[in-house]
């Protein structure tokens, strides 16, 4: 009896989320058409590439690097020596391990991309810093269009030619 007691209220008190006037409806981003309408707007400026540069963009270390590279060099070092021994290794070790762990994701997230300095056919010049094109990248003098949005970073694409 008293589990019934304890159901029919709980039943009561939940169906009563979900009655008249209530929207139960949830929406984790925006409709698609707001996407849209709202996040695909660019303005478009022609122009040609008057520089290229490589750059590399260092990456980031966090703890995962730091604290997998100590743990790794703690164990290591622990199975050298015996007794009191394997402890000292294990900590130096362990100090290692997380410098060098930390070096290796800072390589690992390190990435090479260009700037591209374009003079825009009414004399102006930007430049705009993205990622590499490895298939196909673009070179010096060649016309290019540029996507500005009205938020975020610009994109530069060659143009494309008329057939």
């Amino acid at each position: 009896m008293k589990a019934i007691t304890i159901i029919v209220p709980a039943a009561f008190l939940l169906s009563a989320c979900g009655g008249p006037g209530v929207d139960n409806i949830r929406y984790s981003n925006p409709p698609a058409a707001q996407q849209i309408v709202t996040s695909n707007t660019y303005s478009v400026n022609y122009g040609k590439i008057i520089d290229i540069r490589e750059i590399v963009v260092e990456g980031n270390h966090d703890a995962l690097g730091t604290y997998g590279g100590g743990l790794i060099g703690h164990q290591t070092g622990r199975v050298v020596g015996g007794g009191s021994g394997s402890r000292v290794a294990g900590a130096v070790a362990g100090v290692a391990g997380a410098i060098i762990g930390q070096a290796v994701q800072k390589k690992l997230t390190s990435e090479t991309v260009v700037e591209l300095t374009i003079q825009y056919d009414n004399g102006d010049v930007i430049a705009v810093v993205q990622a590499k094109d490895k298939e196909k990248p673009l070179a010096l003098e060649e016309p290019v269009r540029v996507l500005v949005p009205k938020t975020g970073p610009s994109r530069v694409e060659r143009v494309k030619e008329s057939s």
